[in-house]
């Protein structure tokens, strides 16, 4: 009997053990310098959980945003895309709900958002600052946008140039144009996932996104 316990014990210390060196509980800390006037705030908005196509529970965004030293997340799962839909059924708001009360208690600042998922044009847009994330799920993209914008969204433009999305070059089509005009179109991605997109850079200076 005691040598069962034993191994029981000495089992136990290593899971311990495994897991400390796993998943350090130590903060990075990320040095940015404010600008006159502003606080800095170290920021990653497009993030998914299993609500959508992310691979983690809500909660494990916000202990990976402590971890590595950030100041602020967006979990911005998406609207029409759910390839996890068999295992998780759940509203558009779940994601946000259930990482919202460690996100306080971490000292995060966690921002509500959903991504508008649709081929291009217009393609992919976060919403962020939105309230309620069911009621951007509509059948025209357009009806979309406009819901996220009544609900004070700040909506951007992801991966404008991400081949796996359109053949061709990269470009401003008549859509964005359109939601530039009516107000939906505030931000553009310029760089993600080790790919750098120079006319997104261009239209943001030109379009002051």
């Amino acid at each position: 009997m005691k040598k069962y316990n034993h191994r029981i014990l000495w089992g136990v210390v290593f899971m311990l053990l495994s897991t400390h060196v796993a998943f350090p509980q130590s903060r990075k800390e990320i040095e940015i310098p404010n600008i006159l006037g502003y606080q800095t705030l170290k920021c990653d908005l497009n993030l998914h959980t299993v609500f959508s196509d992310g691979d983690v529970w809500p909660t494990v965004r916000v202990q990976e945003a402590w971890l590595e030293g950030l100041d602020a997340i967006a979990i911005t799962d998406h609207i029409e895309f759910l390839p996890h839909s068999q295992d998780i059924t759940a509203n558009h708001n779940r994601s946000f709900e259930l990482a919202e009360p460690l996100a306080n208690q971490q000292g995060i600042l966690l921002i509500q958002g959903a991504e508008i998922t649709r081929t291009m044009p217009p393609g992919h847009l976060t919403a962020l600052f939105i309230t309620n994330a069911n009621l951007l799920e509509r059948e025209e993209w357009w009806d979309a946008c406009v819901e996220a914008r009544d609900q004070g969204g700040f909506i951007f433009w992801n991966h404008p140039g991400r081949k796996d999305q359109f053949q061709g070059e990269t470009k401003w089509w008549d859509e964005h144009s359109q939601l530039y005009e009516a107000n939906m179109l505030h931000g553009i991605e310029i760089y993600t996932n080790n790919e750098f997109y120079p006319e997104a850079l261009s239209w943001a200076k030109d379009k002051n996104l």
